[in-house]
């Protein structure tokens, strides 16, 4: 939090698998779209030509004719196919994507076993139904890319119990029980489907497991959970460029940041300043502390958020972090509302604090360690719940919600930027620096030159700011399958 401090992707996803999955493979080419028709040259002709109903051929009458509802079948008449794409399931442990291979399908009239990297064929317009032994899964319209977020629960992006039983199912079946090498299931029974994952329970699960492997020990629901949402929530960034703030600018620009999309707001221990995207000063605010708090010892701002007009706030005391506040500021720098946070919950302060709008929260966490995040209702900064985090962070010195996760970024030892997935809890280390600084604020804003993501950091001599902008190289795969 530098509380010493004197003063203050978008990449494509390509998978090979999916490189042809809108055109037609192999065999199922479509013949020509029409043929000429037969013409009769005489009534011998005529009674020559084949007659057939659902039934078979048909008897003539007396005079030689067909039945009258009978149908000619024309020799040059096409034989018609249906158009058959590839997918891939994808959402397994290993390497991205995570193809999940072994698994059964059928689509229209379709059937087969995923490949090693979970590849399969649909029928254009039919449905696909995956299953392990004797139980199928919900069946999804085919698509390029599938997930186990379409085979379970309503089939939405969303966690679910059954989503929880299914992940549990085919990661527990991998054959060789290494997730760093795949999930591939090696073996399950012949015969027909006769139950659908929807009607199984906890118990009916562990039961399949030892049935198709005897011995084995189902993977917890929990471990399941986080290797998936890793999976489908992993992304890639690099550092594009990076501004230096020197020795002036740096004292009030060396705790947090945000943007309003037009503005760059940014906090120092006692103040905030204003600038516009080239860094210009705007306004500022150098004694920012409404002068109570500061008389009861409040000596620090953290992180800041932007939400709706408002600028969200975070402020502490130094000296025993007894009185963490959540102040609300207009754009102009000017105090509003004022929400103290119980320090039960807090009791190293409030290094930073994490507006989401669309779910009505405010996330804040203790410094160090923090092993969850807590849920604060955006209308009165009131506690609601905590979110366990899948690993137990720490430092964390500014966060921020985009695209419905917690980036967060820490000054662990290495230097390192989290995303959170708000809602199982799971951590992902998207990139370390490995550097010697003390980490900041972090903030996101899409400027022209591809960079979205912004990271503060001060120079190991606290002399200067550093503010780096990086660019996504690596879309999650959430958003290939859930668009």
């Amino acid at each position: 939090m530098w509380r010493l401090l004197p003063f203050a992707v978008v990449a494509t996803l390509c998978l090979p698998a999916c490189a042809g999955s809108e055109a037609s493979r192999g065999p199922y080419n479509n013949g020509d779209a029409g043929a000429e028709a037969a013409s009769d040259t005489d009534a011998s002709d005529a009674e020559a030509d084949s007659w057939i109903t659902p039934d078979g051929p048909t008897e003539s009458g007396a005079d030689g004719a067909p039945d009258a509802d009978a149908s000619p079948v024309d020799a040059d008449e096409p034989e018609s196919h249906p158009t058959v794409l590839t997918g891939v399931l994808v959402g397994g442990a290993g390497e991205f994507p995570g193809g999940i291979g072994g698994v059964r399908y059928r689509s229209g009239g379709l059937t087969g076993v995923t490949s090693a990297t979970g590849e399969f064929d649909y029928e254009l317009g039919e449905p696909v139904v995956f299953g392990v032994a004797d139980v199928d899964f919900l069946p999804t319209p085919g698509a390029a890319l599938v997930s186990p977020w379409q085979l379970a629960g309503n089939g939405g992006c969303a966690q679910s119990a059954e989503l929880e039983r299914l992940l549990v199912l085919l990661q527990s079946l991998d054959d060789d029980e290494d997730p760093s090498t795949g999930t591939h299931i090696a073996t399950y029974p012949e015969g027909s489907p006769n139950r659908s994952l929807g009607a199984l329970s906890d118990i009916d699960v562990a039961n399949l497991i030892e049935q198709l492997i005897s011995g084995r020990t189902p993977v917890a629901a929990d471990v399941a959970v986080h290797r998936f949402i890793s999976q489908m929530d992993g992304e890639l960034w690099t550092q594009l460029s990076m501004d230096t703030f020197d020795t002036v600018s740096s004292a009030i620009r060396s705790q947090g940041v945000v943007s309003d999309g037009t503005f760059w707001y940014f906090s120092w221990r006692l103040g905030l300043d204003k600038t516009d995207q080239q860094y210009n000063d705007v306004t500022k605010n150098n004694l920012a502390i409404p002068p109570l708090m500061a008389l009861q010892g409040s000596d620090h701002i953290g992180d800041i958020d932007y939400w709706n007009g408002k600028l969200y706030v975070p402020i502490e005391d130094s000296n025993g972090y007894d009185n963490p506040n959540v102040v609300l500021y207009d754009t102009e720098l000017n105090a509003g509302a004022q929400f103290p946070v119980p320090s039960s919950l807090l009791t190293e302060g409030v290094p930073w604090v994490a507006v989401d709008g669309p779910r009505a929260s405010v996330y804040l966490a203790e410094w160090d360690p923090t092993p969850s995040i807590l849920v604060f209702s955006l209308a009165d900064i009131s506690y609601q719940r905590e979110i366990p985090l899948s690993t137990t962070l720490g430092r964390i010195q500014g966060a921020k919600v985009f695209e419905g996760a917690l980036y967060a970024n820490a000054d662990d030892d290495g230097k390192t930027v989290y995303k959170i997935n708000l809602e199982t809890g799971t951590v992902m280390e998207l990139f370390a620096f490995h550097q010697n600084f003390e980490a900041e604020g972090l903030a996101f804003l899409d400027r022209p030159d591809g960079s979205r993501l912004h990271t503060l950091n001060a120079t190991p001599s606290a002399t200067a700011m550093e503010f780096r902008h990086h660019q996504r190289t690596r879309e999650p795969l959430r958003k290939a399958v859930c668009n």
